[in-house]
């Protein structure tokens, strides 16, 4: 099935959601069900397997290399896990890529949809968002290629002139359009908590994303972006199945007061940042989080890329600390 094929019949899945659509457009979202009765990896209850973690970082934080060969085995080099890539690409770079992955035997974390902020799925004009569902298109596709579990998508932008319920409305219009993509290709859209003005509480995130009620389309959590709305924990416990994967950085908000807001990323991960790691730690053993640890921060040479492995270590090893506590309190 082509491009083209996927976007048509998503039209028609998506007439039944657009049917019951009229209360979010009127403004009153209505009463809902926080357990997404489809969405999940692993239900809430006893029984649970222990949390998982792998360290990944992004494929374009790493200086030192003159091919996409060398930077995929600097990265092996350096105990990385796995490597978070842009798609859309052209179709050179998807083969120079897929050929780096099986020679150094990394696999890809997950893909950035490269559109992100210039095509969105929540614009209010029709035909960028029908450029926007290609381009996502074309990423889970890309994605599918390169073994990768999810595509991040960034859904819109709340500003003075694109007003919140438009972008609520239009991006899960889009998202259902998007499901016939996501089921033959089998990757997840993960929806990034970003400073879009947008979903700006977990309750808020987990009601967007169980409207769709799909499985494959879930949460991109980013642990240093939610300093400005709240405690990663919280988000990361309401949250709970619904999270596909991580991103992980430093944010100091002493900085972002004194300096502007970017600069609160000025810091390195567990070391400056003033939130603490242990409660982030206990909320991903509480729900059993399996999946990769993905570093934004800042790259570097292959002495950079060999410090950042070291610090995502610090909480792979926390989670483990906290899983051992656990079991022993049993």
């Amino acid at each position: 099935m082509n491009r083209r094929q996927f976007i048509t019949s998503g039209v028609m899945a998506s007439a039944t959601f657009l049917g019951g659509f009229s209360a979010i457009a009127q403004g009153t979202l209505g009463d809902w069900n926080l357990k997404n009765t489809h969405a999940g990896r692993i239900p809430r209850g006893t029984g649970r397997p222990p949390a998982i973690i792998r360290k990944a970082i992004s494929l374009g934080m790493i200086q030192d290399g003159t091919s996409v060969l060398d930077k995929y085995l600097i990265a092996k080099d350096c105990g990385i896990q796995g490597l978070e890539l842009n798609a859309p690409v052209s179709d050179d770079t998807l083969k120079e890529y897929i050929q780096a992955r099986n020679k150094a035997e990394i696999p890809t974390a997950g893909i950035m949809f490269a559109g992100n902020w210039s095509q969105n799925l929540g614009d209010p004009d029709p035909e960028k968002r029908k450029i926007a569902i290609e381009s996502v298109t074309t990423a889970l596709q890309q994605a599918k290629e390169l073994g990768a579990p999810h595509v991040l998508v960034v859904p819109g932008v709340v500003n003075a002139n694109v007003d919140y319920e438009s972008v609520w409305k239009y991006s899960l219009e889009s998202l259902f359009r998007l499901l016939p993509a996501v089921e033959e290709t089998r990757v997840k859209i993960g929806i990034e908590n970003v400073w879009n003005n947008f979903l700006l509480s977990p309750i808020e995130m987990a009601q967007y994303v169980d409207q769709v009620n799909n499985p494959r389309v879930g949460c991109l959590f980013d642990i240093g972006n939610i300093l400005r709305y709240g405690w990663p924990e919280h988000w990361i416990r309401t949250l709970n199945h619904r999270i596909v994967n991580l991103h992980i950085k430093g944010f100091n908000t002493s900085l972002a007061d004194s300096k502007g807001k970017w600069a609160g990323f000025g810091v390195e991960m567990q070391d400056e940042g003033d939130f603490s790691w242990e409660p982030i730690a206990k909320a991903l053993v509480d729900i059993s989080f399996r999946g990769y640890l993905i570093a934004e921060v800042g790259g570097g040479k292959k002495e950079r890329i060999q410090d950042i492995s070291n610090r995502l270590q610090k909480m792979v090893d926390l989670v483990q600390k906290t899983t051992d506590e656990k079991n022993n309190q049993v």
